[in-house]
């Protein structure tokens, strides 16, 4: 039913009904609820809706928010990654990337979406990663839109093969960013030393981790958060494994007549 009356209304680009339907998604509080929306029709109509109406940043407020709150049933977020959802959401960001109101929704939708291993691949490939990375820089020192964007990368980059493209966009310098402007806030701290822990298991990562200083941020989050356990797991993993990475490049140099000195072990 939803889902009918958000069609009406874009078919006669009625944007009070249109607002009006987005609101109630917006508020289903159920997740039966949510998925039986979406099987009707109603994110497919919510992603029309927002590109019907790309332009409006009034509809396109409620509507990423109402495709959040679908998103946050499990069950709907693979088929709603196979119909675009990913692709209307990171259009959104980028075309009303100053305002923090789309930029946040759009993230905590996508977040949800890159919460399904299943997705990663697809969300990676249609460039999402890009997207989450570019409004970090565009909100720098916006508390809310770091955290989001680093539990969003942390998810991506939860898949090995994803760290190559999410390093070449510069995720790692998007979390050490967050590390250092929010400092002493945990809720930002802790997914942005699991963005860094993520990528540094790529061990072609690791050399560049080292090169642009992922190892010294999360020692100040070490010093920061030295309560917090998941930070000093997540910190010390990162570390372990960039302490490995400077060793082949000890030992490498070592054996090439570059000096002596202590050999390092993994």
């Amino acid at each position: 039913e939803l889902a009918a009356q958000l069609t009406a209304a874009l078919a006669t680009r009625d944007e009070a009904g249109a607002i009006g339907v987005l609101e109630t998604l917006a508020g289903l509080t159920e997740d039966v609820q949510r998925v039986r929306c979406v099987q009707g029709g109603a994110g497919v109509a919510v992603m029309d809706a927002l590109a019907s109406f790309a332009s409006d940043v009034g509809v396109v407020r409620v509507g990423c928010r109402a495709l959040y709150n679908l998103l946050k049933a499990v069950e709907v977020r693979v088929p709603l990654a196979r119909d675009g959802a990913h692709t209307i959401l990171t259009a959104a960001m980028r075309g009303h990337s100053n305002d923090e109101g789309v930029v946040r929704m759009a993230c905590c939708a996508l977040q949800n979406l890159a919460g399904v291993h299943d997705n990663l691949d697809l969300l990676v490939c249609d460039g999402v990663h890009s997207a989450v990375i570019a409004a970090a820089q565009n909100h720098r020192g916006d508390r809310e839109v770091a955290r989001l964007a680093c539990w969003t990368l942390q998810n991506l980059a939860n898949k090995q093969n994803n760290a190559a493209p999410l390093m070449r966009e510069g995720a790692h310098t998007a979390a050490i960013e967050a590390l250092r402007d929010h400092a002493k806030d945990l809720e930002v701290v802790l997914p942005a030393c699991k963005v860094l822990q993520n990528l540094a298991w790529n061990n072609e990562s690791q050399v560049q981790l080292l090169h642009d200083g992922a190892h010294r941020a999360v020692m100040v989050a070490l010093q920061n958060h030295s309560c917090s356990v998941d930070v000093a797991q997540a910190a010390c993993w990162v570390l372990s494994k960039l302490a490995c990475a400077a060793g082949t490049r000890r030992r490498a140099r070592c054996h090439h007549g570059g000096g002596t000195g202590p050999q390092w072990r993994c």
